[in-house]
């Protein structure tokens, strides 16, 4: 009845059109939507903040929409948007709500062509919210990607910034002045969540710009700036589901948000945060003792450190004894096959491994062996194709082309030539079964304590065109889906006690990981908004420890910063943090400190991070990511958390240079209840906690940090 009741309208339009142009303003709270209809088309020319006055559209604004078409018999492409080009169109307001309709392509082969663009005004919120459904009545026709929303945004001002999702977040400060370009297929490690903000913090206006997609479908995320126009374009593509085949629909799953709100990425990340918590699949909401189908010991482990080796194994053991507490161990290389190479024939192991894993837990370390989650290699037994071809290749992801998705890491075979790795395909079940089996083996027969899937949580989904698959051809949910399928049958037959992590922080796998390897969160830029979101839902853990004449400075730059985020901390080899060294004690320091304060990270939550109200010098150190990756931060870094259950707040903060560092830092009383009148603070090192005394909330108290020194203010409230 829905789609008949569509065609009629459409019908209708295509005899009645419009006479005239006309503008129509559609005002939610403060934000106002201005729109040119026309014979032809329908244009979006402004988009307002009316309470600070601040127009966000630049003057040469973007299409609404547009769409990506394939001629299926002569293989041509086409682009049609929202502004021209259509036979008819019309925009109809109603209340709080408007429908926007395009009927009609001119272009030749596309005149059953209809788009519907809904719209529900919040003025509570400041919000609109956006639904668009394309439907296609041409058999020889496939919509291949429809980009929604897509915005030209003008220079916000001086103190203009722009915040996209890379690893944790990013922020970038005057980006319509210079040339960037973030362009990534959403969820992969560099497109983790699924908005973007453009603010002014000083003049309290900014826009968040949204999809509120519950079925994480793939979608590029692009932020790209113009200098010489001074605009930055913030753009979401969707992939079609059966792109390819004529005649295929789409429509949005969830919907696009834009919202004003006065702050910074914080205030941005704090809406996002209530659509995840209220309306995704995959988070895990954590109880009083945080997320309860993950073990204690998971949520509890204060740091990591990795191997490749057993003849690391006694380095371990003395760094675990020096610090006191436990940690994981992240193991490489356990397999008889050489790393990134015959994969997933892991099995046997080096005889060395049932050994090393029980002395290493003897020892106080949880045990987590690595394997990999997406891919087989083609050449699976030395230079021999042994299984691939024969039992795998039919599971293998393949192009438009009928062609494989192949990758490479920079491992040769025995002949020299690369590694030629086939992503699999997670929705078929014979890859679904052979990493359920894996990971089965290993907790089963090898009793250890957690299981490393790499890629999974890191790499974006290949658009499978493999209808065997029976998943949609390239776009749709499937891939979230399949890897949801298989992760949640290994949970329920996992032991209670064992846990799961995967790469790097993609969102929508959550719910079927414990655990994501944060090593990727090595950005200058970078904000915690991931854990302002996730925290308590799952662990993050570990950052790369890199080498070079810097690596001291750049591990307590890291060690610190993980300490603020609410991360597990480390994730190094024991070479880096040698016996007696400076390396080692702060390391130390960190890791009893997080210890100490580890329910606020895994059953509390994120507070904006404390602002010290004197200059605070910068410092800087090449963190190794890539070839001269230079990182600069203040030497002084914060972070907040609270226990709102507990009525209890934690400040901490980090000095991660050769100097003492003194500031006044200023903390406001809004965590807590105002029946609850009288506050005390304590401050609490890595060796010892003071006792509590009375504390008086908006006046500023001194921190006074020593060289390479950690601490943490903890703030407690107690009613009349």
């Amino acid at each position: 009845m829905m789609k008949n009741s569509f065609l009629i309208v459409a019908i209708l339009l295509l005899f009645t059109g419009f006479a005239e142009a006309e503008t129509h303003e559609l005002v939610s709270g403060r934000l106002s939507l201005v729109f040119n209809t026309s014979r032809d088309g329908i244009r979006l020319v402004g988009l307002k903040d009316t309470g600070a006055n601040q127009e966000f559209l630049s003057d040469q604004p973007l299409p609404l929409f547009d769409l990506k078409l394939l001629n299926t018999q002569t293989d041509e492409q086409a682009t049609v948007d929202s502004n021209s080009g259509w036979q008819s169109v019309k925009l109809t307001r109603k209340d709080a709500s408007a429908e926007l309709i395009w009927v009609g392509s001119k272009s030749q082969g596309l005149a059953r062509l209809v788009v519907k663009a809904s719209l529900e005004l919040q003025a509570a919120h400041d919000r609109a919210r956006w639904q668009i459904e394309v439907k296609n009545g041409n058999p020889s026709v496939s919509v291949l990607s429809v980009r929604f929303p897509q915005l030209k945004i003008r220079e916000l001002g001086k103190n203009g910034s722009v915040f996209f999702p890379r690893a944790p977040g990013e922020v970038q400060p005057g980006l319509w002045r210079r040339p960037f370009e973030f362009n990534k297929l959403y969820p992969d490690a560099w497109a983790s969540m699924q908005y973007l903000a453009a603010y002014n913090e000083t003049k309290k206006s900014g826009l968040y710009v949204a999809c509120h997609d519950p079925a994480g479908q793939p979608k590029w995320i692009t932020v790209k700036s113009s200098p010489s126009e001074q605009t930055v374009d913030l753009r979401f593509e969707h992939p079609a589901a059966d792109q390819t085949r004529g005649g295929n629909d789409y429509s949005t799953q969830g919907e696009v948000v834009w919202q004003l709100f006065a702050g910074d990425w914080f205030d941005a990340t704090q809406i996002y945060r209530n659509w995840v918590h209220q309306d995704t699949p995959w988070f895990i909401g954590p109880g009083p003792e945080g997320r309860e189908d993950t073990p204690r010991w998971m949520r509890e482990l204060p740091g990591w450190l990795k191997i490749s080796r057993p003849q690391d194994i006694p380095k371990v053991k003395e760094i675990l004894e020096t610090i006191g507490v436990p940690l994981g161990v992240h193991w490489y290389c356990w397999h008889q096959i050489p790393f990134d190479n015959d994969y997933p024939h892991y099995f046997p192991p080096q005889e060395q491994f049932v050994e090393g894993v029980r002395e290493l837990q003897e020892a106080g370390a949880r045990v987590m062996p690595y394997i990999n989650g997406r891919l087989w290699d083609t050449r699976d037994r030395g230079g021999e194709d042994y299984q691939f071809s024969r039992h795998a290749k039919s599971a293998a992801t393949i192009d438009a082309k009928g062609e494989l998705y192949i990758e490479k890491y920079g491992a040769n075979e025995e002949d020299g030539s690369p590694v030629k790795f086939a992503v699999m395909c997670p929705a078929s079940r014979l890859w679904q079964k052979r990493l359920g089996d894996i990971i089965g083996e290993l907790f089963d027969r090898y009793q250890v304590d957690a299981v490393y899937v790499d890629q999974v949580a890191a790499m974006p989904p290949k658009l499978c065109m493999e209808p065997a698959h029976g998943h949609t051809l390239g776009g749709g949910g499937w891939w979230n889906q399949g890897y949801w399928k298989m992760f949640q049958q290994i949970r329920a037959k996992m032991p209670p006690d064992r846990v799961l992590t995967a790469e790097c922080n993609a969102e929508p796998f959550a719910h079927v990981f414990d655990g994501f390897l944060s090593w990727q969160w090595q950005y200058e830029n970078q904000v915690p908004a991931f854990q302002a979101v996730y925290a308590g839902a799952i662990q993050c853990f570990g950052r790369k420890y890199g080498d070079g004449p810097t690596q001291d400075e750049a591990l307590r730059m890291k060690a610190g910063q993980q300490l603020v985020y609410g991360e597990q901390i480390g994730w190094m080899s024991p070479d880096i943090v040698p016996p007696n060294s400076q390396n080692l004690s702060f390391f130390k320091k960190i890791v009893r400190l997080r210890w100490k304060l580890g329910r606020y990270f895994f059953a509390g939550r994120m507070q904006r991070p404390p602002q010290l109200t004197e200059l605070i010098p910068k410092f800087q150190a090449d963190w190794q990511w890539r070839d001269d990756w230079v990182v600069t931060s203040d030497a002084v870094l914060t972070g907040a958390w609270s226990q709102p259950q507990k009525n209890k707040s934690v400040l901490l903060f980090v000095n991660v240079s050769d100097e003492r560092v003194a500031s006044d830092v200023l903390f406001e009383r809004k965590d807590f209840s105002p029946k609850q009148t009288e506050l005390f603070v304590r401050r609490i090192t890595a060796e010892k906690d003071e006792e509590f005394r009375p504390f008086r909330p908006g006046v500023p108290f001194r921190v006074d940090l020593a060289p390479r020194d950690a601490e943490a203010w903890e703030i407690k409230a107690v009613g009349q």
